[in-house]
Parts: structure tokens; sequence; C-alpha cells
């Protein structure tokens, strides 16, 4: 028996990962490093502030007009790195913003993936055999420490993200943020958790009753080899009916958020959101083209709140976009076709034609006009 973290024997090959329309082999390779990011809304193109891919504030270091701060650094790093070394505290200050650019939130990785057994789960893995091997996964910090850690950068005025795939992560990263509450009270943080593959259902309320925003990625809830070969097999029937569990985070009142994982996996949101309404890829074929737990099915308007409303609230970004309404900004986007006119299973075929950030067009399609 191979401990969690090493193919089990019998463990299927990883062939035609490249050639998959929603996640690759980047996302696992990228995600066991550390460097799955998500890319929402705007992203960095033609934006005032970034010179050769690098920040460079406006020369006063302050927004102008009503241009809002849009990008986020997230550090990813142990939250007492060199505090105590050096020791002095973090900087307190909860204005950490130039222009577009905002360094006010600590990414942690509290797990791997599931796919290589490094997502943390509250019950053993399945061997080849489907007996339960000795391996459950690992907890990349110690859950008192994540504990400790998540109150001290709640009380300095972080937002905390929280990379969590399997269950026990899952409630892991809950326990902390609960931890944080009790200590510090209520705050306006918005801590979040993303990914969100296995979720134990005694831990579905806990989202609303914490106001932890869950952060999906609409596009990895669907039928193809990492799923069908790599996880299913390996975690059993009673857990491969708790994936991905939009729809139910949903009605326990959970906000939700929605993003890309970029560039691990498509950016495009639209075949996102096709595959939260279908769970199923864009064409799909065979026995991938069945919905995998249709039940968890988001409506395409649930779908696009995440994406928008979701994803502005979650960026403290609400009160200027997310919603087209009076007094916000111009971030809009052209599309060929009205999404809510087509088929379901025509959404990923929907194209963007412009896209605009505060009236600016920063993008549009070729041979559009």
């Amino acid at each position: 028996m191979k401990s969690a973290g090493r193919p089990l024997p019998g463990r299927p090959g990883r062939t035609g990962r490249n050639s998959q329309p929603g996640r690759h082999s980047q996302r696992r390779r990228r995600g066991r490093q550390g460097r799955d990011e998500r890319r929402r809304g705007s992203g960095l193109r033609r934006r005032p502030g970034l010179h050769g891919g690098r920040f460079r504030p406006p020369d006063d270091g302050r927004d102008r007009g009503r241009r809002a701060p849009r990008h986020r650094c997230r550090r990813q790093r142990r939250p007492d790195h060199g505090h105590r070394r050096r020791g002095r505290q973090p900087d307190p200050r909860p204005d950490r913003a130039a222009g577009r650019f905002r360094a006010n939130t600590v990414k942690i990785m509290q797990d791997g993936v599931a796919e290589n057994f490094t997502a943390a789960v509250l019950d053993p893995y399945l061997d080849p055999a489907g007996c339960h091997s000795r391996g459950s996964g690992l907890s990349s910090i110690d859950p008192q420490a994540l504990r400790d850690y998540v109150t001290r950068l709640d009380g300095e005025h972080f937002q905390v993200h929280l990379h969590a795939i399997g269950d026990r992560a899952v409630r892991e990263s809950l326990d902390a943020i609960e931890a944080a509450r009790a200590a510090n009270g209520p705050g306006d943080g918005r801590h979040h958790i993303a990914h969100l593959q296995l979720i134990h259902p005694d831990d579905l309320p806990r989202f609303a009753a914490l106001g932890v925003t869950a952060t999906i990625q609409g596009l990895w809830a669907a039928h193809e080899p990492q799923m069908d070969q790599l996880t299913i097999p390996f975690v059993g029937p009673e857990r491969a009916a708790r994936h991905y569990l939009f729809g139910d985070l949903l009605r326990s009142g959970a906000r939700l958020a929605a993003g890309s994982d970029w560039a691990v996996s498509s950016a495009n949101p639209l075949r996102a959101i096709h595959v939260a309404v279908n769970r199923a890829l864009p064409g799909a074929a065979g026995p991938e083209a069945e919905p995998f737990l249709p039940g968890q099915r988001l409506s395409l308007a649930e779908a696009l709140a995440a994406y928008t409303a979701g994803s502005a609230f979650v960026n403290h970004l609400d009160d200027v976009t997310g919603t087209i309404t009076p007094g916000k900004l111009a971030d809009l986007i052209v599309l060929d076709t009205d999404p809510f006119a087509v088929a379901a299973q025509d959404i990923a075929s929907v194209r963007v034609l412009q896209t605009l950030v505060e009236g600016e067009q920063v993008y549009q399609e070729r041979n559009s006009s």
C-alpha cells in the first residue's frame, strides 16, 4: 500500500488529459506548486499602473476620479513568516491600495488535489480493490495553527482565501474562520473558500452562518477522465455523490462567487457557465454527455450572478460594479446572442463581441462592429 500523495497500484494512466477542454495537466502541476489563480471579470489588459508585467502605482499613489482598485495581490506564504524573526507585526493599515491595485488578501493552500490523493478527506481514500487505504490526504497547515493564523489575519483586516478541495480541508477552513469570528467578532473580511470539490453535508449550512463565500469553478463539474477514472473510483459512491455541490450550497443560503482558476483551466466564463448549468462539458459525447449530478445544476441566472455580483462582492467591489445599476461603473460585455434565448446546450457557443471596463473598450472581437 502506498501512502497518500503517491499513486496506488492499478492507478489509471493520465492519457488524454491535455486533449480535454476543461481541466488539464497544468492544473495539477501548478496546483501542487500553489500557483493556481482565479481571474475574474476584468483581467489585466490595458490597465494604468501595469507596465511590462510589473505594478507601478499612479504618480500620486491615489485613485483618480472614480477608478476603483481592481487588481488583488494574494500573499501565499505562512502568515507568520518573517514577523517572529524580526519581532514586528504585519502592517495594520486597512488601506493597502494604490490605483487599481490592492494587496489585502492572503491565500492559504490547505490541501492538494484529489487525483494524486493530496486533497484532505475525512475518510481514507480507497485502493483499487475498493478497500480503505491508509491515506487521507494532506493538510498543508496543522488545523490548530490554521485557526491561529486566520484569526490573526482577520484581526489585521486581511481577507483570507483558502484553497480547499477535500471535505476535511473544507471543514478545517470553516473551523478557522469560525475561530476568527469568535475571537474578533463580526467583520467585513469576506473570507472565501475556493474549489470545494467535496463538502460534508454537515458543513453546508456553515457557509451562510459564518458569512463565508463559496468560490466555485463551474468548468470542473462534469464527467471527464480526471473525474471518472482518477477520482470517483478512489472515493466510493457516497462521496462520489458529493462533488461540486453548487445547488446544495445555494439552497443552504451560501453566497456563490465564480472564477476560472486560469491559467490552469480555460478562462472563458461562458464555458464554465455552460457546465454549471448543464453539468456536462460543451460538445461532450457518449457517457461524458450525461449530466454529472444533475441535481446540483445552477440556473443560467444563478451562474451569471455568481460570476458577476458574487465575484464583485468577494472582491469588495459590489458598491461600484457587479450589476448594471445607475451610478455603478460601466463594466460591461456585449454578446452576439442573448444567452437566455438559446438552448442550454448552446450556452458555450455564445461569443463576446466587446468588453468595456469603466466605459472604456478593452476588447473587440475581430470582424465585429
